[in-house]
């Protein structure tokens, strides 16, 4: 039932929202024709069509309601006419004329019509208007939710990437010298309010963890990470042996794409981008469109089928993830009654200074330092404004304050912020991509792909449960981690009814955030 309310929720507003790129009939039609080869004639509310290479000729009479139409339709048939004329009532509309045919052009194709509309919203706005449009299909998209399992946000990289192969050529017209620049400037704000986001929450404990479970969930993490990284290597001499005919520039950088959507990690994606070159973060997006679908999906899928094919018992598995994270019992009295400790009076800290109430400007400052440090170059390499925005955010998460200034934003903030940054990095690239989507497409890409998301979950497991020796939940938690998928994270919480997963979860995510970053500028430096 809530599928079904989602559905139609989804198809009302793309109907709502496409009325401004859909045009009067007259209009649509009249372009249509002139497409075809026919010299037209507009006048009020009737076109006249005819063939350039014979005099036939059609007229097309348009009304506000169907009675008018057929009033008007009775009245020709009563006057009479000749046996090569032909009259005909459609809806609203009566055609006459001595053409035999006319529903090629009565009913024009839907992307016929956009292309006749003369849009009314044009220039920036148009570029806003796509964008707010975007959103608001993709996480309607993204919601529809079958046997448990839906897109989340990877909903508005697909709705993005599908806006690129439609209307690119649309969006470049109302903005044809710098459609480029303006996506690059969504993509950016995006980018940096995703990452500094993530690296602000993952601060205060990220240290903590990287010296407690190194040998578990950090090395997990890395083993993840570099199997995936060793996988798309091995596709990438691969597809170099059976491709030929493909540029050797365009197919890596399209390879190493699919190795950020495998991995559905957004930093790497844009990392990837700024290491190949404008010239190539077209295929980049390619790649990535084309494996993310399966790197949200597989993920989400794998937490769930492996407790059935061990029937764990969850219960008991539980409890074993509460022994391992170190909780302790509850004490209880004579009666049963659970044994409150009361904790010690401690005297009243001064409160810490606050810039601004929602902590913009720690953000921001955080952001222009790691932008810088993402700059600086060693040799071939560098951090990248993705790696130095998510490092910074870090120390500034980890320490949280500097003498009586807190230098750490409100945990809601931040939320708003990753959410928001990423769905507008997603929509930014997946526009750009999209307009190479359908170009670059090979069914070959999408199982280079689905390698990439499966061998590093399945070695990250065998290593967790044979090496590592790690409980299930505690393995699965990091294996969300290291492949870097909140959506799969949430559907771990409920097949294991703990929010206790979200522990070894948080102790990977962010060295595997960072890795794989690592490796996609590696894989560039390699083979590209």
């Amino acid at each position: 039932m809530k599928n079904a309310i989602r559905i139609v929720l989804l198809i009302v507003v793309l109907a709502l929202l496409c009325v401004p790129f859909i045009p009067d009939t007259v209009t649509a039609m009249q372009k249509k024709a002139e497409k075809a080869g026919y010299s037209t004639l507009v006048s009020d509310n009737k076109l006249t069509v005819v063939k350039r290479d014979s005099q036939s000729n059609m007229t097309f009479f348009f009304f506000d309601t169907e009675k008018e139409a057929q009033d008007y339709h009775n009245k020709l048939q009563a006057l009479g006419t000749d046996e090569e004329t032909t009259v005909k009532l459609d809806g609203k509309m009566v055609y006459v004329g001595s053409e035999p045919h006319y529903d090629h052009l009565a009913c024009p194709a839907f992307l016929d019509v956009i292309d006749a509309f003369p849009l009314k919203i044009s220039g920036t706005s148009f570029l806003v208007y796509a964008v707010l449009l975007i959103a608001a299909v993709g996480y309607l998209l993204g919601r529809v939710t079958i046997k448990g399992v839906n897109l989340g946000t990877a909903g508005v990289f697909l709705v993005a990437l599908l806006f690129g192969c439609l209307f690119y050529d649309t969006l470049s017209a109302q903005m044809p010298l710098y459609v480029g620049n303006a996506l690059k400037i969504v993509e950016n704000i995006g980018l940096i309010l995703f990452v500094a986001s993530v690296g602000f929450i993952a601060g205060p404990k990220f240290f903590g963890n990287l010296k407690k479970n190194f040998k578990t969930y950090i090395l997990l993490g890395l083993i993840i990470i570099l199997s995936g990284a060793l996988v798309c290597g091995g596709c990438i001499l691969i597809a170099k042996a059976t491709m030929k005919d493909i540029p050797s520039d365009q197919l890596i950088s399209t390879m190493i794409g699919l190795f950020s959507g495998a991995l559905t990690s957004t930093p790497a994606f844009s990392a990837s981008k700024e290491a190949v070159g404008a010239s190539l973060e077209g295929y980049v997006a390619v790649g990535n469109g084309i494996a993310y679908i399966f790197g949200v999906i597989g993920v989400v899928l794998f937490v769930q089928l492996v407790p059935k094919f061990m029937k764990a018992d969850m219960a008991k598995e539980r409890e074993l993830l509460a022994t391992a994270n170190g909780e302790k019992k509850a004490k209880v009295n004579e009666d049963g009654d659970e044994i409150v400790e009361e904790a010690a009076e401690e005297a009243p800290k001064k409160p810490l200074i606050n810039i601004d109430p929602y902590g913009i400007a720690v953000f921001a400052i955080a952001a222009i330092i790691g932008m810088v440090v993402g700059s600086l170059k060693f040799g071939n390499f560098s951090l990248t404004t993705t790696g130095g925005c998510l490092l910074i955010a870090l120390v500034f998460g980890h320490f949280q304050k500097i003498g009586r200034i807190n230098i750490m934003p409100p945990t809601q903030t931040l939320k708003v912020f990753r959410e928001l940054g990423l769905m507008l990095f997603l929509i930014g690239a997946g526009i750009a991509g999209g307009a190479k989507f359908v170009e670059c497409f090979q069914p070959v890409y999408f199982l280079y792909g689905a390698l990439m998301t499966l061998l590093p979950m399945v070695v990250g497991f065998f290593f967790a449960k044979y090496v590592l020796k790690i409980n299930l939940l505690n393995s699965l938690g990091s294996i969300t981690g290291g492949m870097t998928s909140t959506p799969a994270l949430g559907t771990l919480i409920q097949v294991s009814g703990t929010e206790d997963v979200g522990a070894s979860y948080a102790a990977t995510y962010p060295i595997a955030l960072i890795s794989v970053v690592l490796c996609s500028q590696f894989l560039k430096m390699i083979f590209l």
